[in-house]
């Protein structure tokens, strides 16, 4: 997996490499005896370039589909999660003021997430998660009312840590570097075998340019799609931030 990488880096780097493939294919071609950019030859390396450019295609597109999906994913996760949170505090507060130490152990597991989520502190949300299940078990109901409620608050705060859990794994990168190194390569190869074609002039330079910005921008986006935890495109905190308003505002 790509671990640490850092998208902007690597795009910057797709950038540089298909640009120079392309620039480095145009000298190249000044260079060969002229017998081997023949029909014969050129029809066999177009073909192999068609056959390459649809591989690339094919595969820029499944990787835009699963960081897409995995986006969506934690998206839909988070205000799952931000449900779940309103549901518990409300679900205490019918319990009685006996909840309010639950209660504020909650606001500070939400606090952490948010912290976590704006890069503004350490996760340390394990062990509050585990205070605040602490706190709830300790809870001593003494009507069969508060005894119902106590179940749905560990029910719901249970599905709470699961989604949370799997969010904490999901947004881990899921593509592999071989993969995308495989694909840098098909796209040099690419831009290295157009440039053969062609003599350099401004216009022939300013189309590589768009076409290697083109696709940095594509695994650029791809990257940051793939890591919605971190980076320009992570997750916005505004559905732990609403949940904890109105967890505040309660009485």
């Amino acid at each position: 997996m790509l671990g640490n990488l850092n998208p902007l880096l690597f795009a910057a780097s797709a950038f540089a490499s298909v640009f120079l493939a392309a620039i480095a294919g145009a000298a190249v071609a000044g260079r060969l005896p002229s017998h081997h950019l023949e029909k014969g030859s050129a029809d066999a390396i177009k073909l192999i370039m068609g056959l390459i450019a649809t591989l690339s295609a094919m595969v820029l597109g499944f990787l835009t589909a699963q960081a897409q999906s995995i986006r969506s994913a934690e998206t839909k996760q988070l205000l799952e999660i931000a449900a779940s949170i309103t549901e518990i505090d409300r679900l205490l507060t019918y319990y009685g003021p006996e909840a309010s130490g639950a209660r504020r152990e909650l606001r500070e597991t939400v606090a952490r997430m948010i912290g976590t989520m704006e890069g503004s502190g350490a996760w340390r949300t394990r062990s509050t998660v585990g205070s605040f299940f602490a706190s709830v078990a300790n809870l001593k109901p003494r009507t069969e009312a508060q005894s119902f409620i106590q179940r749905e608050a560990f029910t719901v705060a249970a599905s709470l840590r699961h989604s949370r859990a799997l969010m904490e794994r999901e947004g881990s990168n899921s593509i592999s570097s071989a993969f995308l190194g495989v694909l840098l390569f098909w796209l040099v190869a690419l831009f290295f075998g157009f440039a053969l074609f062609v003599r350099l002039n401004a216009t022939i330079v300013v189309a590589f340019l768009t076409g290697a910005l083109s696709i940095a921008c594509a695994l650029f986006l791809i990257l940051e799609l793939d890591h919605p935890n971190r980076g320009f495109m992570a997750l916005s905190s505004a559905p732990l931030r609403s949940a904890l308003a109105e967890m505040i505002l309660s009485p």
